[in-house]
């Protein structure tokens, strides 16, 4: 595998031999997946989760798929994928999607609503498809719970920030927002009371855990 999950989780690092990697660029993710190929044939393993970087496991899976040699079965975890606005980004994200379909025998998707979902808009069998609850990422943090006096909100995609900010202006608190999406934020204008940056996770988990109330503002659909 060269999904993270060893840096926080002891019976993940147990089970899986980790190939870690950090590409730079396409030349590296290339490298990336073609290191994850050459290792998946070296061993006894039961199968290949991928979960690294993107485009390193398109290559992995674009080599498993139409190089005649045989690899273990593979799983992608974390398929969180976004419909593009145009016709022309659809058509090649559609044919990116198909030509990695075929080095891929199961993809796990967070919401049972996106097996269908996914499997209309991106032309991949809904049998590929499988549902596993979203986990939570408190493994390597806990900081203390306190309240101190704000209300709290954060992401980048699949936020309604338009209703929160309506929802909070003139409330007598002051609000954080962990936003690095600057498209997420556009075309609107931020309460007096609202704060908006960006956190690293430690930082982000120590702002969720302070915050009198965290809201989730999220978007319909």
């Amino acid at each position: 595998t060269n999904a993270p999950g060893s840096s926080s989780s002891e019976s993940w690092a147990d089970a899986c031999k980790v190939i870690k990697c950090m590409p730079a660029g396409l030349s590296g993710a290339v490298r990336c997946g073609a290191a994850l190929f050459r290792e998946a044939g070296r061993g006894s393993y039961s199968c290949v989760v991928l979960e690294g970087d993107a485009r390193a496991d398109w290559i992995y899976a674009l080599l498993r798929g139409h190089v005649p040699i045989r690899r273990p079965p593979t799983a992608k975890l974390g398929c969180r994928w976004y419909e593009p606005t145009s016709r022309l980004g659809l058509a090649l994200k559609r044919w990116q999607r198909q030509l990695e379909a075929h080095g891929v025998d199961r993809y796990y998707v967070y919401a049972s609503r996106e097996i269908a979902a996914y499997s209309e808009t991106f032309g991949i069998a809904e049998r590929k498809f499988g549902f596993i609850p979203f986990h939570h990422t408190l493994n390597r943090s806990s900081p203390p719970i306190r309240d101190e006096g704000y209300v709290f909100a954060g992401g980048n995609y699949g936020r309604d920030y338009d209703l929160f900010f309506r929802s909070i202006e003139g409330l007598p608190y002051s609000v954080e927002v962990a936003c690095t999406r600057p498209e997420a934020l556009r075309g609107l204008t931020l309460p007096a009371n609202v704060r908006v940056a960006g956190y690293s996770h430690e930082a982000y988990l120590e702002k969720m855990a302070g915050c009198r109330v965290s809201g989730v503002p999220l978007a319909e659909g």
